[in-house]
């Protein structure tokens, strides 16, 4: 009994071991180079409900805004680039809570004496 079972073990080993080496295979040869050719990028996305969302995709010099729900994707406008938040020069203008608490966390902090 222990023996069928040590080679069962031993089989299972043997397959999972067979399914690593040809996935490192496979991403050695050809896996890598096509994901990183891609040209479609993910620009944002929303979630609108548990399976729903609205994506913005971009392909060259077009955004295309895609609803996706259920395995369906269906385009809902399609817009030339704009410039992303990431691309912008500009940074991001601050909150009234944020900039309270830099202004807070800047004030210097009363010493404890001995």
């Amino acid at each position: 009994m222990s023996s069928a079972l040590l080679q069962a073990f031993g089989s299972l080993v043997l397959v999972v071991a067979l399914m690593f080496v040809g996935a490192w295979i496979f991403r050695r040869v050809n896996g890598l180079p096509a994901i990183k050719k891609n040209p479609l990028k993910i620009v944002s996305g929303v979630r609108l409900g548990a399976r729903e969302r609205v994506v913005v995709l971009e392909i060259a010099d077009t955004w295309l805004v895609v609803g996706v729900a259920n395995g369906q994707v269906n385009t809902l406008h399609t817009l030339p680039r704009q410039i992303s938040m990431s691309e912008n020069n500009h940074p991001p203008q601050k909150s009234s809570f944020s900039q309270w608490l830099s202004a807070f966390s800047a004030k210097p902090k009363p010493r404890k004496r001995f």
